[in-house]
């Protein structure tokens, strides 16, 4: 069975300076045509921080589209001209005032219906270097949890950034894939 579409058209649709959609035309294997709606999303990154003594790095912050605050490990989108590893390195001292020790643990894509990327990273040996400088647009509390919190907090769904979590989690050796 042939599965690829063809793309007959791509347009962005620009809804404020920091996100826009994009309206798809494809032509499937079966001859229909059809417009699909995606997330136009830069590439982004995130990270799993980790302290001397086994602590978590989390950034609490208000989110508009579940309307309430959340509980997310530190990340963002990766500019222009950078690096994933220095995006994240920038990202993680500009909302927690962190750093530590990056090691990448991957890409995925964010989801099916966005075009972006998200780099996952751990940070070990982090250590608070100075006050977070958060942008305009954020209102961030960092705090620290001990790994049974964090543990907690992921089950019970109430951490964003999930995939980054359990990644890091199992290049720590916390947790192992069972075959």
């Amino acid at each position: 069975m042939r599965l690829a579409w063809e793309k007959i058209s791509d347009r962005v649709i620009k809804i404020n300076r920091f996100r826009s959609l994009r309206k798809k035309r494809f032509r499937l294997p079966n001859g229909a045509v059809g417009d699909f709606y995606t997330i136009n999303r830069p590439n982004i990154v995130c990270a799993l921080v980790i302290t001397p003594d086994n602590k978590v790095v989390i950034a609490k912050q208000f989110r508009p589209g579940v309307e309430r605050v959340m509980f997310e490990l530190p990340g963002g989108r990766i500019d222009r001209r950078e690096t994933p590893r220095q995006a994240v390195i920038r990202e993680v001292l500009e909302e927690t005032g962190y750093r530590g020790h990056s090691r990448s643990l991957g890409r995925t894509s964010n989801d099916g219906w966005s075009d972006g990327w998200r780099h996952h990273f751990l940070f070990t040996n982090a250590k608070a270097a100075q006050k977070p400088k958060n942008d305009e647009y954020e209102a961030i509390e960092v705090v620290t949890v001990s790994m049974k919190t964090f543990f907690t907090m992921l089950a019970e769904g109430k951490m964003t950034d999930g995939e980054t979590a359990y990644r890091g989690l199992m290049a720590l050796g916390v947790l192992e894939v069972r075959r």
